[in-house]
């Protein structure tokens, strides 16, 4: 897997471990990647994934791709790097980094870090790109305002609105399955 994280310029997701099992490999650009998974054999492969993943695997795939989303994430982003920097105590990058390579190994791990909230997010604002990935294209961006009434900006990458997309309409699609309709 090492070798494969670092031929990408992003962690790696569940689609990809999806590639990785059942196609060629991970497609390079991000249009062949967003073509491949726009592709009706790739949502139904996909779907089926989705079925057939116990909630074991499921974590297991979930501690697989953990650390190396939490570690691009304080890399990439200030926002988060400051605000487990402060939340742990700790003065510099390289430290937050290692402590995060010893105590971030599984999903349940998470606890152990500060989550980013909407206020965190309405603080610094979409147009600060304070806490969204330097360099990551914006496809579009939802605004939603909860219970409170202040919107709060997300951004989506190309690859996040499709990853989103193919989850909820598996989802969905497992639910009508399941479900009796009477």
């Amino acid at each position: 897997m090492e070798g494969i994280r670092q031929l990408q310029d992003r962690p790696l997701n569940i689609l990809d471990l999806l590639f990785l099992e059942k196609y060629d490999g991970i497609p390079k650009r991000t249009a062949d990647y967003i073509g491949a998974i726009g592709h009706p054999d790739f949502a139904e492969d996909f779907y089926k994934y989705v079925i057939r993943t116990s909630k074991t695997e499921a974590q297991r795939i979930e501690d697989i791709l953990i650390q190396d989303n939490i570690l691009y994430a304080i890399d990439k982003s200030n926002l988060y790097r400051k605000k487990y920097m402060k939340y742990m105590n700790i003065n510099n990058p390289e430290e937050l980094q290692s402590w995060v390579k010893n105590n971030i190994n599984t999903g349940e791990d998470l606890e152990l870090l500060p989550s980013l909230t909407n206020e965190d997010m309405r603080k610094q604002g979409l147009e600060h790109n304070a806490w969204w990935i330097p360099g990551k294209r914006i496809a579009s961006t939802y605004q939603t305002g909860g219970s409170t009434g202040k919107p709060s900006i997300i951004p989506y990458s190309p690859i996040d609105k499709a990853l989103a997309g193919l989850l909820m309409s598996s989802m969905m699609r497992k639910n009508a399955d399941t479900s009796v309709i009477g």
